[in-house]
């Protein structure tokens, strides 16, 4: 609820929410943390008891956050350092990474680990968002490192069941964009999706053979040059999250039948595990079986570039589709837009 306050706050222009979550925040400092600076889980009638578990770190941090930037009270994004660091001692799994729920104080058969979402995020989710947030914050490359040793923690557990594990996707999709407060310009969520694609556009560039016609078939190809170092997600997606390359044919009377011939892809090993990609110069033949008539017909591509751990906003393009007769001259290309 702070972090919810918080972030109502500071986005509606609502002082009275920002109140209210500092209040909150305050009261748990000054009542339910102890001297060593680790925090107890519950509070009533004036008496603090039991030890609070990982997750009520990470979503005690994850409020201070929030809490700093809208009241802009440096106490605040000091104390969710210090329950960072404190969590990290702890919690953290020196073997294996990732944080225990419990602090192994309790004779406990086994100390349970979880990133997977349920109700709520879970704590190990919670905990990689707060500390890409204290990394934006503080321009500290720490609080990152932390954050990528905790993705990859969870790595195979995340490419197994992805749906999962949905706000650790999140954070991982938001690893590699991260950048401290000092550099980044803030922007409404909209402008952001349509920088992201014109940044697609500017590591993938799209063009198409022209048609050959047989009868009433049609094969144009679609060609991909994607730039140095990036890649395209192959189709099918090997992740549900990820964006698979797709090519369409359309026209206006909506009875064209379309048959894509995807190339082979190559397989790339990724904090997720293994996905298939394309790389370089790809083309992507496509037979359209054609109604009598062809009104305004276009071909529909859409990709998604990424580079390492992230990936951009998919892009589309259209690009038009000039059916020739036999004794026009061909050859050349077509561009998309």
């Amino acid at each position: 609820m702070i972090d919810a306050f918080a972030r109502a706050g500071q986005r509606m222009g609502k002082p009275e929410y920002t109140e209210a979550a500092r209040r909150a925040a305050d009261f748990i400092l000054a009542n339910l943390r102890k001297k060593d600076g680790s925090l107890y889980r519950t509070w009533r009638d004036g008496k603090a008891e039991i030890a609070a578990y990982f997750e009520d770190y990470a979503f005690m941090i994850q409020g201070l956050v929030s809490t700093y930037r809208a009241a802009k009270e440096d106490k605040y994004l000091q104390a969710a350092k210090e329950l960072a660091v404190k969590a990290k001692l702890l919690f953290w799994d020196e073997a294996h990474g990732g944080y225990y729920f419990t602090d192994g104080s309790e004779q406990l058969l086994v100390r349970m680990k979880n990133a997977e979402d349920s109700a709520i995020p879970s704590g190990n989710a919670v905990m990689a968002q707060a500390l890409l947030d204290l990394y934006e914050i503080t321009g500290d490359a720490a609080w990152k490192q932390q954050a990528e040793g905790l993705l990859k923690a969870f790595g195979q557990a995340i490419t197994e069941n992805p749906r999962g594990y949905t706000h650790m996707v999140h954070a991982l999709l938001r690893l590699n964009h991260a950048t401290p407060a000092t550099k980044a310009t803030p922007q409404p969520a909209e402008a952001f999706a349509a920088q992201q694609a014109m940044e697609t556009k500017a590591h993938v560039k799209v063009s198409a053979s022209e048609p050959k016609r047989e009868g009433n078939s049609l094969t144009v190809t679609a060609v991909l040059d994607i730039a140095e170092g990036w890649h395209i997600n192959a189709n099918p997606a090997s992740l549900d999250f990820l964006i698979p390359t797709s090519v369409d044919v359309r026209e206006d009377s909506g009875k064209t039948e379309v048959k894509p011939a995807y190339p082979d892809a190559r397989v790339m090993t990724t904090p997720l595990g293994d996905i298939k990609v394309y790389e370089g110069k790809v083309s992507i033949p496509v037979q359209v079986t054609l109604p009598g008539g062809t009104e305004n017909l276009r071909l529909l591509i859409r990709a998604q570039a990424c580079k390492d751990t992230t990936c951009l906003a998919p892009s589309d393009w259209i690009i038009p589709v000039r059916t020739l007769n036999y004794s026009e001259p061909q050859g050349g290309c077509y561009h998309g837009i």
